[in-house]
């Protein structure tokens, strides 16, 4: 119940969630048997967003970075690949523009009358999630056993990445993290551990994800993503596993079929960003 008061307090426009029997924002991720039962649909009707620029709320970036709830300034969500320039950005109201990725800091700088300014990949400022590291601990300590996180490709509005579930390994104790919306659309298998961060916009995902890092001992995907980026600025190897080529065409038919591109130096932008993500895999 005082958890129920506190979230009602902090995030007001989500009493009817809360009044309906939904809850929005995770507080142990290893304990809830469903992540979320808030769809994108619920998030667009609803407006859950606790900042003026929709992008900044994502993640919990607004609770790494005041300046995220003025409404002159626009932090880009995760690594964008390519020259996608989305329409907030755009936005006349919008003077400053942070990125994570040094490529995009110049090429806006370049197509934008703005302010741009690489910074650190957010999660090196996000402060370390005390349930999720104690939950991890714990677990290696009575497993008796190493922590293996997998983090396997998510769905898209409009395509779906190959979800992999890993096979078990007897020398490890697999973690498998999952796209909160994902959830429910694995099928689990038996001796793996499935969790998410929490939803899109819980304001401690990125603590969560920073926390499951810092203490896995051996971390695994088979996509291409921000989350690379995230365990690289934090100092730590992340091997792939798959084929890295199917991979990298795959983000590239994915881009194409959304965004298109108008020239040839758009799709090698794109290839240029894909090449220096791989490049930080440990293999």
């Amino acid at each position: 119940m005082i958890l129920i008061k506190r979230i009602i307090l902090e995030y007001p426009c989500i009493r009817k969630l809360i009044k309906n029997g939904y809850y929005l924002f995770t507080f142990n991720i290893f304990k809830k048997k469903r992540i979320s039962l808030i769809t994108e649909a619920d998030l667009n009707k609803l407006s859950l967003i606790r900042t003026c620029t929709l992008d900044n709320s994502l993640y919990g970036i607004d609770k790494i970075y005041q300046k995220a709830y003025d409404k002159e300034f626009f932090f880009e969500h995760g690594y964008y690949w390519g020259n996608v320039i989305p329409q907030g950005e755009k936005a006349k109201i919008i003077k400053t523009i942070f990125t994570i990725s040094k490529r995009r800091e110049l090429f806006l700088k370049e197509n934008l009358n703005k302010n741009v300014k690489y910074i650190d990949p957010y999660i090196v400022n996000a402060n370390i999630c005390k349930i999720t590291k104690n939950n991890i601990l714990n677990l290696r300590l009575s497993a008796n056993k190493p922590i293996r996180l997998f983090i396997p490709g998510h769905s898209e509005k409009k395509n779906s990445y190959c979800i992999v579930n890993p096979v078990p390994d007897v020398e490890f104790t697999t973690i498998v993290l999952l796209y909160y919306l994902d959830y429910d659309r694995v099928d689990k298998v038996d001796g793996n551990i499935y969790i998410s961060c929490g939803q899109a916009y819980d304001p401690k995902f990125l603590e969560r994800l920073k926390s499951l890092l810092i203490y896995s001992d051996y971390i695994e995907t088979n996509f291409l993503g921000t989350h690379i980026i995230y365990a690289n600025a934090l100092g730590l190897d992340i091997n792939f596993s798959g084929n890295i080529n199917d991979s990298k065409f795959q983000i590239l038919q994915i881009h194409e079929s959304l965004y298109g591109f108008h020239n040839t130096e758009e799709k090698n932008n794109l290839i240029e960003d894909i090449e220096s993500v791989s490049e930080k895999l440990a293999y």
